[in-house]
């Protein structure tokens, strides 16, 4: 979280997936190196895992953090934009993905809402390179870091087998 300051040119934003364990956490992270949120969205998915003493939990909160507080993109991609954003988990079948699978859908719509074409996205956790995927079908150029081995392989075939 340190670095996104940094990396970050004056209109950038970043969006910080997080589950509610975590959350306090990575607010408190976000606050101390001076980036500020601008919405706190919530992934609303279709199912959750059981639990027999607690609620199930369905969803994924989403932070959309900017470097500087008036002066970030956003492009009214919907009408009527929400901060619970409704796409279905996509079901991935055999031995190739990644704990985090995040649904194309849903970075494309993030991506279209605070990038236009030709800009720069940065995924510093590719894993299965959906980030990438998506900057590239829509146009962005992009940078990505992943360090397991086999996510870095998954994510390359996942590029380079997507044809724009």
């Amino acid at each position: 979280m340190r670095h996104l300051p940094r990396v970050l040119k004056e209109t950038g934003s970043a969006f910080v997936f997080s589950g509610w364990t975590n959350l306090k956490a990575v607010l408190i992270a976000a606050d101390s190196v001076g980036l500020h949120t601008i919405n706190h969205l919530i992934w609303k998915y279709q199912f959750g895992v059981y639990t027999r003493r607690r609620f199930v939990t369905s969803h994924y909160h989403i932070l959309f953090l900017a470097k500087h507080p008036r002066k970030y993109k956003f492009n009214k991609v919907e009408r009527y934009p929400e901060d619970v954003i409704y796409v279905k988990r996509e079901y991935w079948k055999g031995k190739k993905k990644t704990p985090t699978k995040l649904p194309l859908a849903l970075i494309e719509k993030l991506i279209q809402y605070t990038t236009d074409p030709g800009d720069l996205v940065l995924d510093p956790f590719m894993g299965s390179g959906t980030t990438a995927v998506a900057a590239k079908k829509l146009g962005r150029r992009w940078l990505g870091f992943e360090i397991v081995p086999e996510y870095v392989k998954l994510a390359e075939e996942r590029v380079a087998s997507f044809s724009e």
